[in-house]
């Protein structure tokens, strides 16, 4: 399921003020704004799904090499039911996981199933090799209006629809662009509401 879809937007609008041959241009804009918001808001995905990465176990901290952090843009991470369990392997070797405390697993995932960058915490500490780690995980919001559980909030899907809108509009063609801060262009960020605007910053904040 898409974050958003044809029918928010022209709800947003309030109506069916996009013609069915203008649809396709539409879902364009959608995709971008989609890609835009992850992109500039440091998310792998807005949309839940399974990712794959590969780390170092080198970059593992805290005393005894134990704190090992998936990279800030893997938020939120699933780790409830069975498809959707944070799996790891180190060297090769699948490691067993639990969430919270555990006496005999291998790895416990903190700071799963909530907006925040996760670590995978080691009793016995992570070997310090280069991209040794893989982990597998679901990230993402449930993108389900009906979901209760870690769904896409309200606040992340109104700035999709509205940076969908103005993409669909011609703001690219304005010669607006996402840059740095520091930079001289223009950015598309100036196109935003204050709530939207508010939005983003607020996934940047980690």
């Amino acid at each position: 399921m898409s974050v958003v879809v044809i029918s928010d937007v022209n709800a947003w609008k309030g109506g069916n003020v996009v013609e069915s041959a203008r649809e396709p241009a539409l879902e364009a804009a959608i995709a971008a704004a989609t890609s835009w918001v992850e992109r500039e808001g440091g998310r792998r995905s807005l949309e839940k799904k399974r990712v794959t990465v590969t780390i170092d176990g080198s970059r593992a901290e805290g005393y005894g090499r134990t704190d090992l952090w998936l990279p800030s843009d893997l938020r939120p991470v699933w780790h409830l039911a069975p498809d959707d369990l944070v799996a790891v392997s180190e060297d090769g070797a699948a490691l067993t996981m639990a969430s919270g405390y555990s006496s005999s697993a291998d790895v416990r995932v903190r700071n799963a199933n909530e907006d925040s960058p996760v670590m995978l915490f080691r009793y016995g500490g992570w070997y310090a090799d280069r991209q040794n780690v893989v982990a597998s995980l679901t990230v993402g919001w449930d993108t389900d209006p009906a979901a209760t559980f870690m769904p896409l909030p309200a606040a992340v899907r109104q700035l999709v629809v509205e940076l969908s809108w103005s993409m669909f509009n011609g703001a690219t063609k304005l010669g607006k662009s996402s840059v740095s801060k520091s930079g001289a262009s223009v950015s598309i960020e100036d196109s935003l509401s204050p709530a939207s605007l508010s939005t983003l910053n607020s996934m940047r904040d980690f």
